[in-house]
């Protein structure tokens, strides 16, 4: 699913987070701003389909203890959005925290 540029959907690979797909290269940077971005305010962070490379993990904000919500992460298709994690330094499996407890962390 493609969004109108016009939608105040939050594309990651526009600008400003600018992640560049299938490069190689770490997006984590450009996904967490778009989410810091996006946090509470019923926005979503898109990614096209391709292959985005983390190297450390995402968090949504936390603000005074409370994990922002209504933020929400949406990639183009099922298969064509990719979030490649590898990180040898992280032990717990956990990519993606989104508050506490265990249905709110996605491995």
């Amino acid at each position: 699913m493609r969004f109108p540029k016009d939608a105040g959907v939050l594309d990651i690979t526009a600008a400003p987070y600018n992640a560049i797909a299938n490069d190689g290269k770490d997006d984590t940077a450009a996904i967490q701003k778009a989410i810091a971005d996006a946090s509470g305010k019923n926005r979503i962070v898109y990614l096209p389909d391709g292959t985005y490379d983390l190297r450390q993990k995402l968090r949504w904000k936390d603000t005074g203890g409370v994990i922002s919500k209504r933020t929400i992460l949406q990639g183009e298709s099922q298969q064509g959005a990719v979030l490649l994690f590898d990180n040898p330094e992280v032990k717990d499996g956990e990519v993606i925290r989104t508050g506490s407890g265990a249905a709110q962390n996605f491995l």
